[in-house]
């Protein structure tokens, strides 16, 4: 809140102060702990730091920890998983083996803390849904996808901001229509929908969910059903093969 301009707590050198601290107060445990012992560095962000240790070291490991803490009155927490997955620093899947921990495109339920994060996109939760249960528990992608049944998670939210509106078309290069006094949409991806453009007033116009990233094998462009006012059915008809499309992006991007 410190860095919140909005907020009563705004105080941007206090911001950077702590901040620059505790990336140099982390550094330092680093550099004595590559300096001493032959470790593997997994990550190192602003607050924390991954490392794999020796068991015949994990002793020397703890002492020079504590001797940091002494230094800097800072305490470091522990956490041990079963596993890791992990694009990147801020898009990975930690598997504790009793809960795991996600981040970023990996993360199904965005939260800040325990609370809803609801300035976070939540679009599309079956794809990390699918990816999770895929490394942990070695479920295939389809299967988890195919028999899911909360259609809300297989909805994308796309916003316009001023100068932009959205308009559809059933078919690909013809005249859209728009969709007057709707800022906010929300759709899934169907075998049989519409064409969805977010245009703009000087002309530029861009497809959801199309163009070359967003052709399928067969080179349609994918179909969305408009979805901003809840309807019940028993078969919603989605195009599963997208959101299996975009699960195996998030596999690959870790597998390679």
């Amino acid at each position: 809140k410190s860095n919140d301009k909005y907020s009563f707590c705004y105080d941007p050198q206090m911001t950077m102060a702590v901040t620059i601290n505790g990336q140099l107060s982390l550094l330092m445990l680093i550099e004595a702990i590559v300096t001493r012992l032959d470790v593997n560095i997994i990550q190192e962000n602003t607050d924390g730091i991954t490392f794999v240790v020796r068991k015949e070291d994990e002793k020397e490991f703890t002492l020079i920890i504590r001797e940091w803490e002494k230094v800097t009155n800072l305490v470091m927490e522990y956490n041990y998983p079963v596993a890791i997955y992990q694009r990147d620093v801020n898009n990975y899947i930690w598997d504790f083996g009793t809960y795991t921990k996600a981040k970023g495109a990996y993360e199904v339920d965005k939260v800040v803390g325990s609370e809803p994060a609801l300035h976070k996109d939540n679009s599309m939760k079956v794809v990390a849904h699918a990816v999770r249960e895929y490394f942990t528990n070695d479920a295939p992608v389809e299967k988890t996808i195919q028999s899911h049944t909360n259609i809300y998670d297989f909805c994308i939210t796309k916003r316009a901001t001023k100068g932009w509106h959205f308009s559809m078309a059933h078919q690909p290069h013809t005249n859209p229509i728009k969709l007057r006094n709707i800022k906010t949409l929300r759709y899934y991806v169907s075998n049989s929908g519409s064409v969805v453009y977010k245009c703009h007033e000087d002309g530029r116009r861009n497809y959801l969910q199309a163009g070359l990233k967003g052709k399928d094998n067969k080179g349609h462009y994918w179909k969305l059903k408009l979805f901003n006012k809840f309807k019940e059915k028993e078969n919603y008809n989605i195009d599963y093969s997208y959101y299996i499309r975009e699960a195996n992006k998030l596999i690959n991007a870790i597998e390679r």
